[in-house]
């Protein structure tokens, strides 16, 4: 009798290759999205132009893909270049030509940091969660505080951003590490990435666009 196969859906491969393509779609759709967004009224049209308003909705779109740390790093490199591509399109669109050029460089050195970071979540090991949690909230978090200091206008942008990051940091220190220890290598990981990261965007920003 003939074997009947036991795959009643894609195989792995494709499967996995189709979740990555559809998160690198989701960038294009979110980056075209951001150019309407710096219409928000008051305070709030920061979130568009921040590097957090891209780093979140590429961190939710990785963990949906749910790839290992080599597929994740490349979706994210490839998930940061769509959404600099479809914010170019869309501003283009609307009278405000951008080509989206330099901050797809950018994205092909941030995207596939944030995309592995995000993958070692899912690690077994509490201390790598801790420093992978550490790394994504440190970002996060940089990004409000160098938004206080260097726009200050943007405060209700910058407070949402914080607020978001610490959040993350403490359901990660709650519902993944539960332990002390860990706790203390997320918070310590999260202030050092913070702090180097508000302290050399703007030096790293004027290199790539002088």
């Amino acid at each position: 009798m003939p074997r009947v196969s036991r795959l009643t859906g894609p195989r792995p491969l494709s499967r996995a290759l189709l979740l990555s393509a559809v998160a690198i779609a989701g960038g294009l759709v979110v980056g075209g999205i951001t150019s309407f967004g710096q219409l928000l009224p008051g305070t709030l049209n920061w979130l568009a132009n921040s590097v957090a308003g891209w780093s979140i909705p590429l961190i939710l779109l990785v963990a949906w893909a749910r790839g290992g740390v080599l597929r994740s790093a490349i979706t994210g490199g490839l998930v940061f270049v769509a959404m600099s591509q479809g914010y170019a399109l869309v501003s283009t669109l609307r009278g405000y030509p951008d080509q989206g050029i330099r901050w797809a460089l950018i994205g092909l050195v941030a995207g596939p940091v944030l995309g592995a970071a995000t993958a070692l979540l899912r690690n077994e090991s509490r201390r790598i969660v801790a420093i992978a949690a550490g790394v994504l909230g440190g970002v996060i978090l940089g990004d409000a505080v160098h938004g206080f200091v260097a726009i200050p206008a943007g405060w209700g942008s910058w407070v949402i951003v914080a607020s978001g990051a610490l959040a993350f940091l403490a359901v990660t220190a709650v519902v993944l590490l539960r332990a002390w220890r860990p706790t203390l290598l997320l918070v310590a990981t999260a202030a050092v990435v913070a702090s180097a990261y508000s302290l050399l965007l703007d030096p790293l920003l004027g290199l790539v666009f002088r």
